[in-house]
C-alpha cells in the first residue's frame, strides 16, 4: 500500500487554516468585561433604550416598528461577550437581525464594555 505524500505547501496551508479555524474560539475564551454600569447607563439610554426600553426587556418605544421586534437583552443565555460583540458589530454582522445597527462608529470600545455591564447589572435587579 502506498501512502500518499502530500506537498509541504498544502500542509502548511492545511495547518493555517486550522489555525485560523480555531482563532475564535480560543479569543472567546478570553473575553473579559471590563465596563463600568454606572458609566453604561447614560449612553444605553441614548442609544438602546428607544428599541429594548429603559429595563433591556426588548419593549421600547420604538419596537413596534420592527419585526422581528428587539430582543429583550436580560436573557441569561446572552453572555456579555454576546452582546459585546453585537453592539459593536451590529446585527447582520453576527446573522441577526439587521435592524440592530453596530455601534462602533458612536460609541468607542470603553463604552461598549460600559454598556454591557449596565446590562449585565440589569439582570441582577
Amino acid at each position: 500500500m502506498k501512502l500518499i505524500q502530500f506537498p509541504r505547501a498544502l500542509t502548511a496551508l492545511s495547518l493555517l487554516a486550522g489555525l485560523i479555524l480555531a482563532a475564535p474560539l480560543a479569543l472567546a475564551d478570553d473575553f473579559e468585561l471590563k465596563g463600568d454600569p454606572e458609566a453604561g447607563k447614560q449612553p444605553y439610554q441614548q442609544q438602546c433604550a428607544s428599541c429594548h426600553g429603559n429595563s433591556g426587556k426588548g419593549d421600547g418605544p420604538a419596537a413596534r416598528a420592527f419585526n422581528p421586534p428587539p430582543a429583550s437583552l436580560l436573557r441569561d443565555e446572552l453572555t456579555a461577550e454576546h452582546l459585546f460583540l453585537v453592539t459593536r458589530d451590529g446585527g447582520m454582522a453576527h446573522g441577526l437581525a439587521p435592524t440592530m445597527p453596530a455601534f462602533n462608529r458612536s460609541l468607542n470600545e470603553q463604552q461598549i464594555h460600559d454598556v454591557v455591564a449596565y446590562l449585565v447589572s440589569l439582570r441582577d435587579e
